[in-house]
């Protein structure tokens, strides 16, 4: 006699038929999908977020590191200013330099927090607007305006940002410099006579002592060097 399996008679058909009494069993997900959709969004913003975030960080990173150009155009900038520094001028007008490269330095902070500020409190007002207002759109409209807005001001809010740390670079560094030759014109004009004349010569240092320095001396810088020069050249030849 053949084996045979009757469906019916099967245990996990005799378990079903007891639990759903011959009805039709329906499942209900449309909550544990909701429940996905809704893990999916927050993760999704979560990663958008992170995204936005890191290519903030990444731009800015970018805009520090150096270049070859970027060092190029320094180092002509540096040349420039080394022409036209007066290396005559008196001890207040180098302390108003450096006073001036702290303004610099402020205002370029100031413009660039106030340009950071100005972003969020427009992207701030928008959200808000777009939220409290349920005749304009609510949650969504929000949402969308504050996405939409978002790269743009990450991109202007890091642009102000590196503008403002080269600028205090530079600033800096110029304050430095300035303050280290003033410290270093002292040293020498305290310096004892004999060590001068044993060093510089005695003209050299009736220099140093009497004239280096002092208010109202001639510019020894040597963009104005050269112009004399050139007009002594001139009167010769002319």
């Amino acid at each position: 006699m053949p084996l045979t399996i009757t469906r019916n008679a099967l245990q996990s058909r005799v378990i079903r038929s007891n639990l759903t009494q011959n009805r039709a069993r329906i499942l209900n997900f449309s909550n544990r999908l909701a429940t996905v959709q809704s893990e999916g969004g927050i993760i999704s913003r979560v990663f958008n977020f992170a995204g936005r975030l890191v290519g903030f960080v990444s731009a800015i990173v970018r805009g520090i590191a150096f270049s070859a150009t970027t060092i190029f155009g320094w180092l002509i900038s540096a040349v420039e200013s080394l022409k036209q520094f007066n290396w005559n001028a008196s001890d207040a007008d180098l302390r108003a330099m450096t006073q001036a490269q702290n303004v610099t330095i402020a205002t370029a902070w100031g413009s660039a927090l106030g340009n950071s500020f100005g972003w969020i409190v427009g992207i701030g007002i928008g959200y808000g607007i777009s939220y409290l207002c349920p005749v304009i759109g609510g949650a969504q409209l929000a949402r969308t305006v504050a996405s939409g807005v978002l790269p743009e001001a990450l991109e202007e809010i890091s642009a102000s940002l590196l503008g403002a740390v080269r600028t205090t670079a530079v600033s800096f560094s110029q304050s430095l410099l300035i303050n280290g030759y003033m410290q270093f014109r002292g040293l020498l004009k305290r310096a004892p006579r004999g060590v001068l004349n044993n060093l510089f010569g005695e003209e050299g240092a009736n220099f140093i002592k009497n004239v280096w320095g002092n208010e109202g001396g001639p510019d020894l810088s040597f963009n104005s060097q050269m112009d004399e020069a050139v007009e002594r050249i001139q009167k010769q030849h002319g």
